[in-house]
């Protein structure tokens, strides 16, 4: 629980002054959520996920905030991904550019892999990202039933086709 309340004091001191909620941060809602957050960084395995759930609450502080509705129902999402998923999501792009498709799995596991070397925890093997894929797919995450070679895959077969 120290992590988690020294990375959201670490945040909040980048914050300027005039954009932070004092009304909220005194109020009964933010407590619960802190302690919520605090409950689930305690079960955390790593320091990057303890990091993401202060994160999520030093975004609620801001004055104006629009997504403190969704905070628990992102908190549970990120509670329930690894590492791994993170890296696959961020890999995966934007949809509305097409920045990255499931139908080009290697392009998928070098960009995942490139992130995990940039963020020094090493590369990853080519199974646990497909997995990965097949997980987030199937919590409708990602997109890789998308067309490819011109006929359409089944839920998750990009993760058994030429693994």
């Amino acid at each position: 629980m120290k992590k988690y309340f020294d990375f959201f004091s670490e945040k909040i001191k980048e914050i300027d002054e005039s954009k932070i909620d004092y009304e909220y941060l005194e109020s009964e809602e933010f407590a619960e959520l802190f302690v919520k957050g605090a409950e689930q960084a305690g079960r955390s395995a790593t320091d990057k996920k303890i990091r993401r759930f202060a994160n999520i609450l030093t975004n609620n502080t801001l004055l104006n905030s629009d997504d403190r509705y969704r905070t628990e129902s992102i908190m549970s999402f990120v509670e329930r991904i690894t590492d791994l998923d993170s890296f696959v999501l961020i890999s995966y792009g934007n949809p509305n550019f097409q920045s990255f498709r499931a139908n080009d799995r290697e392009q998928i596991i070098k960009r995942v892999n490139q992130l995990a070397i940039f963020l020094d925890t090493g590369e990853i093997k080519k199974d646990k990202i497909i997995e990965s894929v097949i997980y987030l797919d199937n919590l409708g995450l990602t997109w890789v039933n998308e067309q490819v070679d011109n006929t359409e895959q089944e839920k998750g077969e990009i993760g058994r086709a030429h693994v």
